[in-house]
């Protein structure tokens, strides 16, 4: 079957890995040509993995028939924008992490692709990778029976504020959950906050019954409490380090020795664009559901503001999403 084409605009932190995966890591994608606001920078990632075009403008890249996914990797103050114009031009669309900067304007972008039959995908896309994938098929295998509940704490001292740890490595966490785990119902939060929210705690009840806490701080130091866990009524899975695509993981049946799991799934190492890649198979496959969809994006996101606004109120939070819990890849993805 043809591979799809695949237009990557920002080429800047990111850009680099993401190219690499997807010009030479996914079958099925093809690059068509790259767009960044640095043109000499492009020209550079272009010759660098093979591109055959470099765009000089945005405009320019979304005229070209050829490619038919965005992969928008542009800067965060930038990259609704980005997406809307992509989806007025009638493509599709795979946006880096987080999908808009507000949930109405993230409400906005999901209802404009679903009016124009497109498809929206947001990272992050980790939970795709060969180390939760392996935590889905314990949890599909009844490895530790019912999920009972988990943990995620992630500490990051000094972290840059615009980048705090509940809206970064929260979203990572976040979203490794709903993909494991279900849907959130709703949550109750308290938090230290000053310019953003840099201290977060959180409970979170899912739709499945689980829950879980969260604790996202860019306030502490690195602690000795347990990283990233699920918990069921045979046992517990420790989870790998957030953001990341391989292992290791840990499994514990009821009392016994924890045990390290070989992982069952391809994608250990850096990763990233497995979710483009994941959308270029749905597009193949005529518009199937991709895992890392937009519906995902906005309920993390959700899950992150009601949080902020249960620590303001007091109160516990019902969210008004949800979304599908994402199907597991295959042991090799197509």
């Amino acid at each position: 079957m043809e591979s799809v084409k695949a237009a990557v605009i920002g080429c800047g932190e990111s850009g680099g890995g993401t190219l690499q995966n997807l010009t030479r890591a996914f079958a099925g994608v093809e690059v068509c040509g790259v767009c960044d606001a640095a043109y000499a920078r492009a020209e550079e990632m272009a010759r660098e993995y093979g591109v055959p075009k470099v765009y000089e403008t945005l405009e320019d890249m979304l005229e070209d028939k050829a490619a038919q996914i965005i992969v928008n990797l542009t800067p965060s103050e930038r990259r609704s924008q980005v997406t809307r114009a992509a989806l007025e031009a009638g493509k599709h669309v795979y946006s880096e992490s987080p999908l808009a900067p507000s949930l109405a304007e993230g409400a906005e972008l999901v209802e404009l692709a679903k009016q124009s039959r497109l498809m929206l995908g947001c990272g992050p896309d980790n939970f795709l990778g060969a180390g939760l994938q392996t935590c889905r098929k314990l949890l599909d295998d009844g490895y530790i029976g019912s999920p009972v509940g988990a943990a995620a704490f992630i500490a990051q001292y000094g972290a840059a504020k615009e980048n705090d740890g509940l809206y970064h490595a929260g979203a990572c966490c976040l979203t490794a959950l709903v993909a494991l785990l279900g849907p959130v119902n709703r949550v109750a939060g308290s938090a230290r906050i000053g310019e953003t929210p840099t201290h977060v705690t959180g409970v979170i009840e899912f739709e499945y019954g689980s829950i879980g806490t969260i604790l996202a701080s860019s306030d502490i130091w690195p602690a000795t409490m347990p990283g990233f866990e699920i918990y069921g009524t045979e046992g517990t899975i420790s989870l790998p380090a957030p953001g990341s695509f391989g292992g290791p993981v840990r499994l514990r049946r009821g009392a016994g020795a924890l045990m390290e799991i070989p992982l069952t799934h391809g994608y250990e190492t850096d990763s990233r664009g497995i979710g483009a890649a994941d959308m270029a198979r749905a597009l193949r496959s005529g518009m199937s559901p991709h895992r890392a969809s937009a519906d995902l994006a906005y309920h993390v996101l959700e899950i992150m503001d009601s949080l902020i606004a249960s620590a303001k109120t007091g109160g516990h939070v019902t969210l008004k999403s949800s979304c599908l819990r994402p199907e597991p890849l295959p042991t090799s993805m197509p």
